[in-house]
């Protein structure tokens, strides 16, 4: 769980523990059962990466975190991780419900606004993460039936080739 909040974290080993003792409640609990399980698969290190990152991004404590430190978290490092795609379409609601639920069972104040920040943070996050493709806008109008034909013949568009694709 969260090998890379292991080797480059400055987070203290209580705070990381604390972090993963935290995770570890969630992910057993009746909150995480709304999440498909290929989220659930990934979710302990989702999760445990999201809280290191966050206190690493300026040397915060747990119950010093905002919206600026989550973020960072959210579109640094949990961005980069390579996740199913059912799972990184759920990462920031899964966040969101694991800030919720801290607030919950009174472990991290203000959980339920930074957990509706961080949701609110789904294009961000998508954009980040490589998500969902922008639509393929065809650069140009669209052809009219009035239009002189593409094919060079002076006539209209209606008259010409439209009647060839159109039998």
């Amino acid at each position: 769980m969260g090998k890379d909040c292991y080797h480059r974290s400055v987070v203290d080993k209580y705070t990381r523990e604390r972090i993963e003792n935290w995770v570890g409640d969630f992910v057993h609990g009746d909150r995480a059962r709304e999440f498909a399980a290929a989220t659930l698969e990934f979710a302990p290190e989702v999760l445990t990466r999201l809280m290191c990152a966050a206190c690493e991004a300026r040397g915060a404590a747990l119950d010093e975190l905002g919206e600026e430190d989550l973020r960072a978290s959210l579109l640094g490092d949990v961005a980069r991780m390579q996740l199913s795609p059912t799972a990184r379409r759920e990462t920031p609601a899964l966040c969101a419900a694991f800030l919720s639920e801290l607030e919950r069972e009174g472990r991290l104040g203000g959980g339920r606004a930074l957990g509706g920040f961080v949701r609110a943070m789904q294009g961000a996050f998508d954009a980040a993460a490589g998500g969902p493709q922008k639509p393929f806008v065809r650069p140009g109008s669209a052809l009219s039936r009035n239009d002189p034909c593409p094919c060079g013949s002076g006539k209209k568009y209606k008259k010409c080739c439209q009647r060839l694709l159109d039998k």
